[in-house]
């Protein structure tokens, strides 16, 4: 933190060593003496003495060390480097402005209301653009006060209330709303179709904490082919994010991890922690182990780099592997007649359908086998998914409850493939997807 050798230190104050910062050193320093207890995260940011022009963050716990009779005669200070951390917030921060980028370059208009009710609710560049609204307005039916006044939402030709209205009735029910069709009649004749879709948003409990919604503007549109290019644009947005996410926790997280785990490791083996102190090195240290092996799984699941670095026959086995030894459920992987190049978005269709069929089965079938099947065909691939399980009620499906069904279906329909699923003894899924799979 001083940038100084540790030789440099000996005899010197912190006012020596530190004169910027030696102020409210001094004064937790009398604290601690004063009280005898401990202080926890004191954050300081500045330039490191021994290195002008340098800067950093630090993390710092105050430790006191006290004889027979509880008096303070020494304090330890543990300083943990969280330059690199904060280097990481400031990418987040950026990352969270290329979203906003990618959000306004999807043709279509895109909700967001996170809280409940909806009552603050805002869009993406072609959200504001369809509203007729400026950039930042909050674009609520349900706001209170400063909602759009400029539009009516119309279904079937009546005006419907705010709580009907997709976005909010995802929100208020915790389930999505599908192929909703809706009518913004301006001021005067002008009329505005939209389609789309809205999804729940969840908080850590599992209750709804708001919605997401994705509609096109089909006026001037056929319905089929503006939800299917809606629906491959945000696939192919969504894998971009996944697989940035993926690199981001891979590259940046479990590297920083790892060198966080070698400092606490460091610390527990040091003379001059006390032993207190090691006992909740240790515990932190396994801690920080767990996060890094969920870490490397969640990496997996946002985007696999096998699919891409060996390809879909090696991918899918090792999913098929992975599963099998993580839920005790065998599963029998099978590729024939495989073409040797597959291009990126035919690769992917048939390895998202079965990690989720995958899924499916482990919540829902109570399956004790499964069988996957990849072949190649005449213009295509074929995917075919059987379980020995107890299937499931397709009304589940049409209420749209069935919401891994319906990715599924979508992210194929999404590259002019074929999906169908059988039920017999078990579940079947079927699906075809022609090697030139670029939505029309």
């Amino acid at each position: 933190m001083t940038g100084f050798p540790v030789a440099a230190h000996a005899g010197k104050t912190l006012r020596d060593l530190m004169p910027d910062f030696a102020d409210s050193f001094e004064s937790i320093a009398r604290r601690i003496v004063e009280t005898g207890e401990p202080v926890f995260d004191i954050e300081v940011e500045g330039e490191s003495p021994g290195h002008p022009g340098v800067f950093g963050v630090w993390k710092e716990q105050w430790l006191s060390q006290k004889d027979a009779s509880g008096k303070v005669v020494a304090i330890n200070v543990v300083v943990a480097d969280m330059t690199k951390e904060k280097r990481i917030e400031r990418e987040l921060r950026d990352k969270v402005e290329e979203l906003q980028a990618v959000l306004d370059a999807v043709p279509a208009a895109v909700f967001v209301a996170q809280d409940p009710e909806c009552r603050t609710m805002y869009g993406n560049r072609m959200t504001e653009r369809i509203l007729r609204q400026p950039s930042g307005a909050n674009l609520s039916k349900s706001a209170r006060e400063d909602g759009p006044r400029n539009f009516r939402t119309l279904k079937d030709g009546v005006e419907i209330d705010p709580r009907d209205l997709p976005v909010q009735k995802a929100a208020i029910s915790g389930e999505a709303v599908r192929d909703f069709e809706l009518t913004l009649a301006f001021d005067g004749d002008d009329v505005v179709r939209i389609y789309g879709n809205a999804e729940p948003l969840f908080d850590s409990s599992g209750k709804p904490r708001g919605a997401v919604g994705a509609f096109v503007d089909i006026t001037q549109l056929d319905y089929q082919k503006a939800l299917q290019r809606l629906t491959a644009s945000l696939l192919e947005s969504r894998e971009t994010a996944s697989r940035e996410l993926s690199r981001e926790l891979h590259d940046v997280f479990s590297q920083d991890l790892a060198a966080l785990s070698m400092e606490v490791s460091a610390l527990r083996h040091s003379d001059e922690v006390a032993d207190p102190l090691k006992e909740r090195l240790s515990a932190l240290g396994k801690k920080i182990g767990r996060l890094t092996e969920e870490i490397h799984r969640t990496a997996r699941q946002f985007h696999p780099a096998i699919l891409d670095d060996l390809g879909l026959e090696v991918a899918l086995r090792e999913e098929c592997l992975t599963f099998s030894e993580r839920y005790d459920i065998p599963v029998q992987f099978t590729c024939e007649d495989l073409p040797p190049s597959l291009g990126q978005e035919v690769s992917l269709c048939p390895y998202r359908v079965t990690q989720e069929s995958l899924r499916n089965v482990l919540k829902h079938a109570g399956a004790t086998e499964i069988r996957v099947r990849l072949k190649g065909l005449n213009e295509g691939i074929g995917l075919l998914i059987e379980d020995n399980g107890g299937g499931f009620d397709p009304t589940q499906v049409r209420n749209g409850r069935g919401l891994g069904l319906i990715s599924m279906a979508e992210r194929v329909r999404a590259v002019n493939g074929k999906f169908e699923i059988r039920l017999q003894s078990g579940t079947t899924v079927e699906v075809c997807v022609p090697l030139n799979g670029n939505a029309s």
